[in-house]
């Protein structure tokens, strides 16, 4: 699609060059945003190369790249998700990883595009931004833009709510991010830790790196049980658990991932990672690999202070009755845990806006919500 020197392409993910014009747009459009932490290149090629991203193996995807004058101006992908298929029924797509100038020519060229292309696809409705499913990158930061991202989530610019909702795309929902610092715990929290500590059966363990995989498998089966009845979830597969798990060896922090078992079944999971944006915003670009070699090398002798809790969940058939106060407990492990790794707070979330057991929950333990992320959905 072109304008007066404007092109929208459709780009092939296994040409490196399109590929990494399409990622590294980010530093241009963001070189006056002091929030802004760059990405890892390798990691984002990943992402995108159907060889080595399991994703790809159950969708369909288009990726769209924005030029005039030869400079890229704007991206976007479109894509379908057959776990969603089969779990919710064809007919929903997506679209995601947007990024544009702020100029409305460029934003609805590509929108329309993903939109073509889409329909092209079968698809009725248009739903996102999601990259490419809720576990990961989802939505456009609304509120908190001049807060730096945590690990997994996105960033946005204060522009891009404007030009999708003058696009016809309409809040579908609100994500929640908290705040949480490290400190004293309230008089009600503690008693509800200490009746959890008297569960008769409970066990609380960390990660074993001995047997990550079968950690892992452990956490991907809780998490596709608790999350099941969640807004827009799908189930991670199998391959998927495998690649986090290969993933996973070289940031993993095993303090941070703590399961439950309740005589002897694995029943919860609170997995925290170490907030390597932290790091990458200090180096200000991970292009090569010198720059991955210093980023691992930051990690280890000048780690993060903050952390990010992804996830923590109870499977449906033990919440409540006996294991009524285990989220509380969990909470209280992954603080303690973070006390002794030096960390100072981190993010929690995100969270839907409507989980309000959850959002209670989290304000009882001292979190703060900051920052909202928004999901649109458009009819095609």
């Amino acid at each position: 699609m072109s304008g007066v020197g404007l092109e929208v392409r459709q780009i092939d993910p296994r040409n490196r060059r399109d590929v990494d014009r399409f990622i590294l747009l980010v530093h241009d459009l963001y070189r006056d945003d002091p929030a802004f932490v760059p990405p890892i290149l390798a990691e984002r090629r990943d992402a995108l190369n159907p060889e080595k991203n399991p994703f790809w193996k159950q969708a369909s995807v288009g990726l769209f790249l924005a030029e005039r004058g030869g400079t890229a101006v704007g991206r976007i992908t479109a894509h379908t998700n057959g776990a969603h298929d089969r779990k919710y029924g064809p007919g929903l797509g997506f679209f995601g990883f947007p990024e544009f100038t702020d100029d409305a020519e460029v934003s609805e060229a590509l929108t329309q595009a993903a939109e073509r292309w889409l329909r092209a696809h079968d698809r009725k409705r248009v739903r996102g931004p999601i990259s490419f499913n809720m576990q990961e990158e989802a939505g456009i930061l609304v509120d908190g833009l001049e807060h730096p991202p945590h690990i997994m989530m996105a960033h946005s610019l204060p522009y891009y709510d404007r030009h999708l909702s003058n696009l016809g795309y309409e809040k579908a929902k609100d994500l929640f991010a908290w705040r949480y610092t490290i400190g004293d715990l309230n008089e009600l929290v503690m008693m509800m830790i200490e009746e959890g500590r008297k569960i008769e059966g409970l066990t609380i363990r960390c990660l074993d790196m001995k047997h990550i995989k079968r950690d892992v498998q452990i956490l991907i089966d809780i998490y596709n049980d608790a999350w099941a009845d969640n807004w827009g979830s799908t189930p991670v597969s199998s391959e998927e658990a495998d690649k986090a798990a290969k993933d996973l060896r070289h940031v993993v922090e095993p303090a941070l991932i703590i399961f439950a078992e309740h005589r002897g079944e694995p029943v919860a999971v609170a997995w925290a990672m170490l907030n390597y944006n932290d790091v990458l915003r200090r180096m200000g670009r991970c292009n090569s690999l010198l720059d991955l070699l210093r980023f691992k090398w930051n990690m280890r002798f000048d780690p993060p202070k903050t952390g990010r809790l992804l996830i923590l969940g109870i499977k449906k058939a033990h919440r409540g009755g006996a294991l009524r106060t285990l989220s509380v407990l969990l909470y209280h492990e992954m603080h303690r845990a973070g006390m002794k790794l030096g960390l100072t707070g981190g993010e929690l979330g995100w969270t839907l806006e409507d989980n309000d057991k959850i959002n209670r929950g989290i304000e009882l333990m001292g979190g703060e919500r900051y920052k909202t992320y928004r999901v649109y959905e458009k009819d095609l």
